[in-house]
């Protein structure tokens, strides 16, 4: 599933990356992947190892931007255009894995959804 941008309500409406969390004929929720991609410490309770997966994405897409440039001095000018498309597929990736596990957790318990809620990571789009 992809992330959406929405409006955040509790940032005075600045656009973020979200997911949405729904149930048939419930209500949509809106989980805040980017913050959750930014404090990857914030999904330590609900998945142990979530944090340093979505760590391990990060650096892997430095690696990538910098495997690019080199390869462009290297190899060849069009070797930085690889580089940066995996580079943009990894952090992409790092902030859909962020939203999936809080969206995992959301489902599976709701003292998970109230956690991410009085975090703010988690607010109402829809009724």
């Amino acid at each position: 599933m992809f992330l959406a941008i929405a409006p955040n309500p509790h940032k005075n409406g600045a656009p973020t990356r979200i997911a949405k969390l729904a149930k048939r004929g419930g209500p949509v929720w809106a989980i805040d992947a980017e913050a959750l991609h930014r404090n990857p410490e914030l999904l330590a309770p609900f998945g142990r190892n979530a944090p340093i997966w979505i760590k391990l994405a990060d650096a892997l897409s430095v690696v990538f931007v910098m495997l690019a440039v080199m390869g462009s001095f290297l190899i060849g000018w069009w070797m930085f255009l690889p580089g940066m498309a995996l580079s943009l597929a990894l952090g992409a990736v790092a902030r859909w894995l962020a939203a999936h596990v809080a969206r995992t957790a959301a489902k599976k318990s709701y003292e998970a959804l109230l956690r991410l809620h009085s975090m703010q990571l988690m607010w109402l789009i829809s009724n």
